[in-house]
């Protein structure tokens, strides 16, 4: 061994050793290299116990012109990685990486494997915000300036606990380890978990669009194809339509011209999604889609850029359709 350091039972510092070096093209405090180890070889190794807190390596660094590292490391040949943490990494500055985020997820790594239901009702029970942190509060949880949008970790633990998780943040001390900010816990998300959820929810939402689409070319068939009988026909052709079906859903006035009101009653709360398809059934416009209470609800729909002609406006509460025809004139 080149040279051993070992300090104990100082009163304020303990140092093993302690190397300096300055000025020349460049100033290089340690130099630590290892070569042709057997098993494992160390070009520099920090370890460290005891205390309020313990560092393997700290570094810092200040006062350059360009480029300031505080930890700087390279690795190349096989299976290279520049670091590799068997643990917990904080990161409270911009965390960029330009080859992605990558996580394990192997099929031969999982157990359990079960299929996500209702997504659109999970999905739609959250509620995005803009928020700007309290960065002076909090001076140790490194927290960005400027407006955000995100969701608030407390509303989705009551719908997805799992991606929620209690963060300790340490205590914020000077150069003599006076507490300048005291230590906290805080809550934090997994956005990525988030992922699955808004796949499942858009291939939920294609299932029922393509039922939709099955339904309303069936109704119109109804008025191409005569020889097609859903039901009693009322005196101008129609299909008579079922009075307490009538109640949950209607247009008026219809026949209507630049704008009309749609009105619904739900028997229940649910998630509610209000579209318009053309006569053959092709998807205009979502009129409204959101969370709605039982009771009565309306919609003025301006369909002043619509072209005259026969459309139909579906309701959708939890998935389950109800259509109702609308005719423009003029």
């Amino acid at each position: 061994m080149a040279m051993i350091g070992m300090a104990n039972s100082a009163t304020t510092n303990n140092i093993g050793a302690l190397l300096f070096a300055a000025g020349g093209v460049s100033a290089i405090g340690v130099d630590g290299r290892g070569a042709t180890g057997t098993s494992v070889t160390y070009g520099a190794r920090g370890a460290a116990t005891g205390g309020v807190r313990a560092f393997g390596v700290s570094g810092s660094a200040s006062g350059a012109s360009q480029f300031n590292y505080g930890i700087h490391g390279t690795a190349s040949g096989n299976n290279a990685w520049a670091g590799w943490f068997q643990g917990n990494v904080n990161v409270t500055g911009l965390d960029f990486i330009p080859g992605g985020v990558w996580q394990g997820s192997d099929e031969a790594l999982k157990t359990d494997v079960q299929e996500v239901h209702d997504a659109i009702g999970i999905i739609g029970q959250l509620q995005p915000k803009t928020y700007t942190y309290l960065s002076d509060a909090h001076p140790n949880v490194g927290l960005p300036a400027g407006t955000h949008c995100g969701l608030m970790a407390q509303e989705l633990l009551e719908v997805l606990p799992q991606l929620v998780q209690d963060i300790s943040i340490p205590a914020l001390l000077d150069t003599l380890g006076v507490e300048l900010s005291p230590a906290e816990t805080i809550m934090a998300i997994n956005y990525t978990g988030l992922v699955p959820y808004l796949i499942a929810a858009f291939n939920e939402q294609q299932k029922r669009l393509d039922q939709l689409e099955g339904s309303l070319a069936a109704c119109c068939a109804q008025d191409t194809d005569k020889s097609y009988q859903p039901g009693p026909m009322d005196g101008h052709g129609q299909v008579k339509q079922d009075p307490a079906m009538e109640r949950l859903l209607r247009i008026d006035p219809n026949p209507f011209t630049d704008a009309t009101t749609v009105r619904y009653t739900l028997e229940r709360a649910g998630r509610v999604q209000l579209l318009v398809n053309s006569g053959d059934g092709k998807q205009l416009q979502v009129l409204h889609e959101g969370l709605a209470s039982a009771g009565d609800h309306s919609y003025d729909w301006h369909t002043a850029h619509l072209a005259p002609g026969v459309y139909y406006v579906t309701l959708l509460l939890d998935g389950e359709p109800l259509v109702k025809r609308a005719v423009k004139v003029r």
